[in-house]
């Protein structure tokens, strides 16, 4: 394993280190605005992606409560996810919100980075909260909406697995209950005890899943899923002060994302293990063209695995064709990770996610760190995605798209029939040194444009498909050939190399790289400069 370490400043920058980028800055002179040169211009629109207006959010949806009963002191935290631009962006929250004492990390590598946190300290109601987004060409968007403080079970329920109780309990702070089938229900059409509500899970003891599997679901009744209903289960589910483990061995087939599941947020968890039981076992299956304005942050799946044939694989976060041709849309997920994920044969092996048909979607910050491991692929876009962006991910493993039935090499975007305005950027991604890390293009039909850059690669960019590409300020450290040039595909900036430009031990750029403007995954390497960070004031996390 790589060792990473995180620069960390104060204790309470060591209790938000799971919201930070894999890398951080040492600087505190930098103001998140990078000298001209030391950035890629917008290669899309910059368009918010969480938390959308009111007036199209579920009026319980996560943004819209804090918990607050003057006794208990619970924080509220939510991303502010966008997309596009000229990365990285600056945040601001409005002075109304601030007085309030409502903060954000405001540049990259600050402690909550893009993230709103408030620890309300008197009852609030109807306030709108307005958070600006800037990004290096000073674009714009804002993140507006309204945020009222409540501790009814209407609004918030809590369960501890060691101390509630789910006969004596209320659900409330003082008096939880103790089970997720309490609070959600025991079949898809039961309505749970915390329907609508925000349901913390306080990580006392690992959670059970047993009686999760519901086969009366409306996407697939063969298929054991614990399906989201916000209307008669939570509408969220969130690990209350650190991940709550949820024990995912239990034949559960995926948490389902369907019809009824718009607004749908999920926060610091563990699911922990999987079941070779269950065919192609997802910890979330975005199912329907239904499938929403969905955001998961911090997630943590320890133990995935892989079984000895195709269809008893495990993957975290997958996006299916199913319920309509309608795409799946405004999706976040964001800092998630497969720590022990088992390495396995091929067929359908896919680390991280597999985004079938979607578009306005981020995925942000995912982190495996395995070596040795074998993978279809990872962190997978497939069928007509539009509009999405990958970025700041963390890939070390032996080697990507190993073949089978439904192998497809590399960090991928492909498109069937379309795909277009996609996206790479900040990413670490090592392999073997000859190895394939993106394939860029599409299996049938027309496609559109992707953009890959400061990515830092071990291994080489491939054009499978004779799509066009247009890269950027990437290091490449490949004895293949490192930059496409079919299907109109464009390159500037970029470093390569067969050896010697990133160092293998610590993954920093060095020798003829130290002087580019690429990346080491998610670390914005910059030209040595007294106004910004830099390349040696860096650790790796």
């Amino acid at each position: 394993m790589v060792n990473r370490r995180q620069v960390i400043k104060s204790a309470a920058a060591a209790a938000t280190v799971l919201a930070m980028p894999k890398y951080a800055f040492a600087s505190s002179a930098f103001n998140g605005f990078l000298p001209a040169g030391q950035w890629v211009p917008a290669n899309q629109s910059l368009s918010l992606i969480y938390p959308l207006t009111d007036a199209v959010t579920n009026a319980n949806a996560r943004h819209h409560w804090a918990y607050y009963d003057g006794v208990n002191a619970v924080q509220y935290q939510i991303p502010i996810v966008a997309l596009g631009g000229s990365y990285p962006y600056v945040f601001s929250v409005d002075p109304a919100s601030a007085a309030l004492g409502m903060t954000i990390g405001a540049s990259y590598g600050s402690t909550n980075y893009g993230v709103l946190t408030w620890q309300p300290t008197a009852t609030v109601s109807g306030h709108t909260v307005t958070v600006k987004i800037t990004d290096q060409q000073s674009n714009t968007t804002q993140a507006v909406f309204t945020i009222s403080t409540s501790s009814a079970t209407s609004h918030f329920v809590f369960l501890d697995a060691l101390n509630g109780s789910d006969t004596s309990g209320t659900g409330t702070y003082s008096a939880p209950w103790q089970t997720l089938p309490k609070a959600f229900g025991s079949t898809y059409s039961a309505t749970g005890a915390g329907a609508g509500a925000i349901c913390y899970l306080k990580p006392t003891a690992t959670y059970s899943s047993a009686g999760l599997g519901w086969t009366d679901n409306d996407i697939n009744n063969s298929w054991p899923l614990f399906e989201m209903n916000v209307t008669q289960k939570p509408i969220a589910m969130i690990g209350l002060g650190g991940q709550a483990k949820i024990d995912w061995t239990r034949g559960v087939w995926g948490l389902a994302i369907g019809n009824a599941a718009s607004d749908f947020f999920s926060a610091s968890l563990n699911p922990d293990g999987w079941s070779s039981s269950v065919p192609n076992q997802k910890w979330v299956l975005l199912a329907s063209s239904g499938s929403t304005r969905f955001t998961e942050w911090n997630v943590t799946w320890t133990n995935s695995g892989y079984g000895s044939a195709g269809d008893s694989v495990a993957s975290p976060h997958t996006a299916l064709d199913i319920g309509g041709s309608i795409l799946r849309s405004y999706i976040a997920l964001l800092h998630f990770s497969e720590p022990s994920r088992v390495s396995g044969a091929p067929g359908n092996n896919y680390a991280g996610h597999c985004m079938y048909s979607c578009e306005y979607w981020v995925s942000d910050g995912f982190t495996i760190d395995n070596p040795t491991a074998t993978y279809d692929a990872v962190c997978y876009a497939k069928g007509t995605n539009l509009n999405f962006e990958m970025r700041n991910h963390f890939i070390n493993v032996a080697v990507i798209g190993a073949g089978g039935a439904c192998s497809t090499p590399g960090f991928s975007i492909t498109g069937e029939p379309t795909s277009t305005n996609g996206e790479v950027r900040y990413c670490y991604i090592g392999q073997n040194a000859t190895g394939t890390n993106q394939k860029i293009g599409t299996q049938s039909g027309t496609y559109g444009t992707f953009y890959l850059n400061r990515n830092t690669l071990i291994g080489q960019f491939e054009n499978g498909f004779g799509g066009k590409g247009v890269y950027q300020n990437n290091v490449v450290q490949t004895t293949g050939t490192p930059i496409p040039t079919g299907g109109g595909s464009t390159s500037s900036g970029n470093v390569t190399a067969t050896s010697g430009i990133i160092n293998s031990t610590t993954l920093q750029l060095q020798g003829s790289a130290l002087s580019s403007v690429g990346t080491v995954g998610a670390q914005i390497a910059l030209a040595a400069s007294s106004a910004t960070p830099n390349a040696p004031a860096l650790k790796v996390s």
